[in-house]
């Protein structure tokens, strides 16, 4: 059996800007490629069964959690500072 984490994640010009519906996934080589929903709760559990240690927070990369928000928040707010230096008043 193996356990991973699935979300989803929402892009702009391949920088991620948000990620939802995160999930721990349990399934089994059986080639079907079926997954089983599993909670958080009980991950423990299926460590003690399979002897294996998992991450004790949701294991998303930093560039995917922060590193998309740092670099798009500088950038929007330079396309703002330069929309009203650049406009022309009536």
């Amino acid at each position: 059996m193996h356990v991973g984490y699935e979300y989803q994640q929402v892009q702009f010009l391949w920088i991620p800007v948000w990620n939802s519906k995160g999930r721990y996934l349990a399934w089994v080589d059986t080639g079907k490629g079926k997954a089983l929903n599993i909670k958080a709760s009980s991950l423990e559990s299926i460590m003690d069964l399979t002897g294996k240690s998992y991450p004790s927070r949701t294991p998303i990369p930093f560039w995917e959690k922060y590193g998309g928000k740092l670099v798009s928040l500088p950038i929007l707010f330079l396309c703002f500072v330069l929309f009203v230096l650049t406009r022309k008043d009536p």
